[in-house]
């Protein structure tokens, strides 16, 4: 109930803590809204498993810069007489042995500088298509033999090539946007193709093309259109016999009309799960429950990003990246007027959560490596660079929250706190930060009811602690546990409030926030 009259020696304090930060970002519902445990606005912030928001580790270059254009694909090649790094750069593949070694060119070279070539491995050998001209191979010795073009040789024009259930699919023909190819059993070179009898239709003619195929669970493949979304049995043990003996021997399920894929990258794996960029936000192709070999299209569950998802370039969204990489499924998209993915969407699957936005980052493709037997997320960007992630770096060691010399900035907007009294104002009392480690300059900014604090309270050292009134810069440079605290009596009344925490340099490990403040009674 409403407080209507108070006496000032015996106000209440009311307080509001945010102690964990595992509900990530929330920036569609209002801010009031959101759970104890959301943040509206997350940058270049990662949340683990101890739920404390951190400045995300920085990524550097994996090997030199390879001269040209950006790296418009990545692939990791691993056999057994050894493991290597596949990017195209500037129309033409290179390859390195492993990190910080140099690129070697292979041999191989497209008929355009621009396009997003495919790769994918199968028996020791990667195949190879720009889409244009004639496929190559490339065995484990890095012997590149260019395919002929017959009618059993592998299909010149695919754009989509995937590896399942022990044969080479391929797909997005111009000419043929529904069908798909499909290699004999353990094999995809020439004379192991034939288009009569080894491929097969998806929609029959809908006029709906295909954009991209996953494998899913046992031997099904997944088969994303534009304006929809199907499963195909792809039985490894039923081979065809005859005309049309694969397409009879296929069972093709749609799930899902009036929804697609945007592009053959914007799909990532993660378990039984598929999650893909559709035109409306990210979904998922989900596993159901106690449910034999039956799966179900999720609605989007990109919704607290959605302030990014309406920001996507979609004349562009052809090139969006996904992967998956630990705990972690990573989106890069075109913001804006970008026409190369300039942003990166994180979701967290243990938590379950979004962790909002990634800046600093440009990739146009991504690769999971595995030197050592160590797991290692690489990506290649816009400027030539293949760069690994140094999710694995020390913690407490600066360089780790570089991107190439360069800083990452961060930004937090808390919740907004009304103190469990929605309708009385509230004269603010003080805030503390509790930091577990850090090194940085921060800027704390007091929202009250949506618009900034400005006004700065007298005497304050420029380089004093946490908040004054309004804005004020904090220095950080601790490997230990910090309590910073600072009043917040001289601020005007609000019915709500909350924090905008930003850097632009440095690092820093929050673990809670507390902030604290008197009711006032209603007037009039």
């Amino acid at each position: 109930m409403p407080a209507l009259n108070l006496d000032t020696v015996d106000d209440p304090l009311l307080f509001e803590r945010q102690e964990s930060f595992a509900g990530g970002e929330d920036d569609y519902r209002r801010s009031t809204l959101i759970d104890p445990d959301q943040c509206q606005k997350l940058v270049n912030i990662i949340v683990r498993d101890n739920y404390e928001a951190w400045t995300r580790p920085g990524a550097d270059g994996f090997a030199p810069a390879i001269a040209g254009s950006p790296v418009r694909s990545l692939a990791y090649f691993d056999t057994p007489a050894g493991k290597r790094v596949l990017a195209v750069c500037n129309g033409a593949l290179s390859v390195c042995g492993g990190q910080n070694l140099a690129w070697s060119a292979s041999g191989y070279t497209t008929a355009f500088t621009d396009v997003l070539v495919e790769m994918a491995q199968g028996v020791d050998s990667m195949l190879i298509s720009d889409g244009t001209g004639a496929l190559a191979t490339l065995d484990s010795s890095l012997a590149l033999t260019t395919c002929t073009t017959g009618a059993s040789d592998p299909p010149v024009g695919a754009t989509i090539l995937c590896w399942h259930t022990g044969r080479m699919f391929a797909a997005g023909f111009s000419g043929a946007r529904d069908t798909i190819w499909v290699s004999t059993l353990l094999a995809f070179g020439n004379g192991c193709w034939n288009g009569t009898d080894r491929s097969f239709r998806i929609g029959s003619g809908d006029g709906d093309p295909l954009t991209a195929l996953h494998p899913v669970q046992g031997s099904t493949l997944a088969v994303f259109k534009a304006n929809s979304v199907w499963l195909v049995n792809t039985d490894p043990t039923a081979e065809p016999s005859g005309a049309n003996g694969f397409q009879a021997a296929t069972l093709a399920q749609s799930l899902g009309y009036g929804v697609g894929c945007v592009g053959k990258r914007a799909v990532a794996a993660v378990a039984n799960d598929l999650f893909f960029m559709a035109p409306d936000g990210v979904r998922s192709v989900q596993r159901m429950e106690a449910a034999a070999l039956q799966w179900q299209l999720s609605a989007p569950i990109s919704q607290p990003v959605q302030q990014y998802i309406n920001r996507i370039n979609w004349a562009f969204a052809k090139n969006i990246a996904a992967t998956s990489y630990k705990e972690f499924v990573m989106f890069a998209i075109p913001l804006d007027s970008s026409q190369v993915n300039n942003a990166v969407l994180v979701y967290n699957t243990r938590l379950a959560k979004w962790l909002g936005c990634w800046t600093g980052w440009t990739p146009a493709c991504f690769a999971k490596s595995r030197f050592g037997a160590v797991e290692q997320l690489l990506f290649g960007d816009s400027t030539g660079v293949v760069n690994f992630w140094k999710d694995a770096a020390d913690t407490n060691n600066p360089a780790t929250y570089l991107d190439n010399l360069r800083n990452i900035p961060t930004t937090i907007w808390t919740r907004s706190y009304q103190f469990a009294e929605l309708v009385n104002s509230k004269t603010g009392y003080n805030l503390i930060l509790r930091f577990t480690a850090g090194n940085t300059t921060a800027i704390v900014t007091a929202m009250l009811d949506l618009a900034e604090a400005r006004q700065m309270s007298q005497g304050l050292a420029p380089a004093g602690d946490v908040l004054g009134v309004g804005r004020l810069p904090f220095t950080l440079a601790s490997v230990k546990p910090v309590k910073l605290a600072k009043s917040l009596r001289s601020l005007p009344a609000f019915n709500e409030m909350f924090l905008r925490i930003e850097t632009t340099n440095g690092w820093f490990k929050l673990r809670n926030i507390t902030v604290s403040a008197f009711p006032n009674a209603l007037e009039g």
